[in-house]
C-alpha cells in the first residue's frame, strides 16, 4: 500500500459517500416537485453532478492503477489487501456504468435505451459506500469507530452460520405447526371461517409458518398474536405449549448464545487489528506515565523536583499513597528498598526521569524478557568469575616457591574451577 495516497483516498471516499447521498436526495426532491405539478419526473442528472461523478470515478480508477503498478500484477492479486482490491475494482466498474447511464439520460432525455433500463445498476451504486470501510483503516484518531467497523465486517461469517442455524430451527417448528393447522382445517367450512383466518395467514403454509416464527422471535410482531391463533384450534393446547417452548428456547437460549458469538468475534477482531493493538498500548502507557507523574508531584511536597529518601519514607505513612502504588502494580516491601531501586545514579535523590523510568520498569510481574536478561547477566558473572579464578591460579603458579598443590576450589590437573552449583545456570 502506498501510505502517502491512503489519507487523500480516505478523504475522497468520504466526500464521494456524501456526494452520493446528495445526488439521491436531489433526484427525489425534483421528482416530488414534478409530481406535485402533474408532470412526469425528469431523471436527467444535472451536468455539474455528472462532472463531479466522472471526477470521482477517474480518481478512484487512477488510484487503482497506481496500486497495480506499485505492487505488480502478481503482487496485486496475491497481496494481503486483495479483498480491498476486489472491492475497488467493483466500485470503479459500478462508477463507470453509473456515469454512462447518467450521460445517456442527459444526452437522450425521455428515451429509454437499453442501458437506461438497468435500474438495478443505479441501486448497486450503494456498493461504493462500502469504500468507507477501507477509509476507516487510516482513521487513527477514531479507534472506537475503526474497531466497530472492522468488527462488523468480521462478523459477516458468523452471520452466515447463524442464519443457517435459525433456518433449521424455523424449519423444524414450522413443520409441526403447519402440519397441525392443515390437519385441523380439513373442511371447507373451517377454512372459510373468519375465526380461523389467522391460522391460514400465519401457519397456512411452510413458508408462512417460518416467517411467523421469525417475526415472533425478532420482534416483528407480538408473539401473543400467533399464540392466540394456535389457541383457536380444538387441540390448540398442545401446539400452544410447543409454541411457548419455542419462544423460551429462542429468546433465552439461542439469542443469548448468538450475542456471545458476536461479542467474541468482535473481541477477536479488535485483538487481530495491529493498529488498534498498537494504539491501545500507546494510550495505556501514556495513561500510566501520567498517573506516575501525579504520584511524583504528590510525594514531592516542596516542589523541588527531587525526592529524597525521607520524603519517600514519609509518603509510605499515607494509606492513600500505598493504595495508589498498589493500583499502579508497584507492590514494594518498604520505602527504602524502592528508593534504592529508583536511585540509579546513587545521588540520594530521585528526579522525575528516574522515577518514571524506574517505576515503569518495576510495575507488574516479571516477563519472559526480564527472566532471560537475568539469566544472561548470571552467565556473564559466571564467565567473569571463571576467568578471574583462572588468572589468579596462573599467577599463583608463577610465584617463586609455589608448591604444585591444587588451589582450593580447583581439581588437580584441571584448570577448570569447581564453581558452586548456584553459579551454574540452567541450560
Amino acid at each position: 500500500m502506498m501510505s502517502g495516497v491512503e489519507p487523500a483516498s480516505s478523504k475522497t471516499i468520504l466526500l464521494n459517500c456524501a456526494f452520493l447521498g446528495w445526488t439521491t436526495e436531489h433526484m427525489a426532491q425534483r421528482a416530488a416537485e414534478n409530481f406535485s405539478k402533474g408532470i412526469d419526473p425528469d431523471f436527467a442528472v444535472p451536468a455539474f453532478m455528472i462532472g463531479l461523478q466522472v471526477s470521482f470515478t477517474a480518481f478512484f480508477a487512477i488510484e487503482l492503477q497506481l496500486h497495480w503498478w506499485s505492487e505488480g500484477f502478481l503482487g496485486f492479486l496475491k497481496s494481503e489487501d486483495v479483498g480491498w482490491h476486489v472491492l475497488d475494482i467493483l466500485c470503479v466498474a459500478v462508477g463507470v456504468v453509473d456515469c454512462i447511464l447518467d450521460l445517456e439520460e442527459r444526452t437522450h432525455p425521455g428515451q429509454h435505451s437499453v442501458l437506461s433500463q438497468f435500474t438495478v445498476v443505479r441501486g448497486i451504486r450503494v456498493v461504493r459506500i462500502l469504500r468507507v470501510v477501507r477509509a476507516s483503516r487510516v482513521m487513527q484518531m477514531c479507534r472506537e469507530l475503526r474497531m466497530m467497523v472492522f468488527s462488523t465486517v468480521n462478523c459477516l461469517k458468523s452471520v452466515l452460520w447463524i442464519t443457517i442455524i435459525f433456518s433449521v430451527i424455523f424449519y423444524m417448528f414450522a413443520i409441526v405447526f403447519t402440519s397441525g393447522v392443515v390437519s385441523y382445517l380439513d373442511t371447507v367450512e373451517l377454512r372459510r371461517s373468519s375465526e380461523h383466518s389467522d391460522l391460514q395467514t400465519y401457519f397456512g403454509s411452510l413458508s408462512h409458518s417460518m416467517l411467523s416464527l421469525y417475526m415472533a422471535m425478532a420482534g416483528g410482531n407480538n408473539w401473543t398474536v400467533y399464540y392466540s391463533a394456535l389457541a383457536s384450534m380444538d387441540n390448540g393446547g398442545i401446539y400452544c405449549s410447543v409454541f411457548l417452548l419455542y419462544i423460551t428456547f429462542m429468546l433465552f437460549a439461542v439469542v443469548n448464545i448468538v450475542t456471545g458469538v458476536f461479542v467474541d468475534a468482535a473481541m477477536q477482531s479488535s485483538r487481530a487489528d495491529q493498529s488498534v493493538v498498537v494504539q491501545h498500548e500507546l494510550e495505556t502507557k501514556k495513561h500510566y506515565l501520567d498517573s506516575l507523574k501525579a504520584l511524583y508531584e504528590a510525594i514531592d511536597e516542596d516542589s523541588s523536583g527531587m525526592i529524597t529518601r525521607e520524603m519517600l519514607e514519609a509518603s509510605f505513612q499515607n494509606e492513600s499513597v500505598l493504595a495508589y502504588l498498589s493500583a499502579l502494580k508497584l507492590n514494594t516491601p518498604d520505602a527504602s528498598t524502592l528508593f534504592d531501586l529508583l536511585d540509579f545514579d546513587q545521588s540520594d535523590a530521585i528526579d522525575i526521569d528516574e522515577f518514571l523510568l524506574g517505576c515503569y520498569n518495576l510495575h507488574g510481574d516479571a516477563s519472559n524478557i526480564d527472566v532471560k536478561l537475568t539469566h544472561a547477566e548470571v552467565r556473564f558473572v559466571k564467565e567473569t568469575l571463571l576467568d578471574l579464578i583462572e588468572d589468579v591460579h596462573e599467577m599463583k603458579q608463577q610465584l617463586p616457591g609455589n608448591p604444585s598443590q591444587p588451589t582450593s576450589g580447583l581439581e588437580p590437573g584441571n584448570s577448570e574451577p569447581l564453581m558452586p552449583q548456584t553459579l551454574n545456570p540452567k541450560p
